[in-house]
């Protein structure tokens, strides 16, 4: 069922059941964006263990979630059901973008640090190693 099918159905759903449908909408849309803070915050504490990328992304996170909950109740007091709909449909959306941009560029972050080491950790062994042992084999 597409998205405009829905949106006749419930306008045409008596008054009050249209309020009720859109709380619930709004409700579930806002507990789901605790769960994905939630998630993400998680699994970024267990994939990195920087302090400031997890504060920065809790900070995106949170503020995005406390946008929206304004904004839908904003829209809630005002009554304008359409509006609310399409607004947390792109507040989901906006969500879900920042989230997943987040989540790369946090991957992108790990990667490369474990790059960094891994090169590191070869270098030394593979070229300063067996300098120090020639060097410590000629004296």
């Amino acid at each position: 069922m597409s998205v405009m099918k829905t949106i006749k159905l419930i306008l045409l759903l008596p008054l009050p059941f249209r309020y009720y449908i859109v709380v619930v909408i709004v409700v579930v849309v806002i507990v789901l964006q605790k769960l994905i803070l939630i998630v993400v915050v998680v699994k970024i504490v267990i994939v990195v263990k920087l302090g400031v990328i997890v504060v920065v992304v809790e900070v995106i996170v949170v503020i995005v979630v406390v946008v929206a909950a304004t904004v839908v109740l904003h829209i809630l007091v005002n009554r304008l059901i359409i509006t609310a709909l399409v607004v947390e449909v792109v507040v989901v959306v906006v969500v879900v973008v920042v989230v997943v941009v987040v989540v790369v560029v946090v991957v992108v972050v790990v990667v490369v640090v474990v790059v960094v080491v891994v090169v590191v950790v070869v270098v030394r062994k593979a070229v300063i190693l067996p300098v120090i042992t020639a060097t410590i084999k000629k004296i």
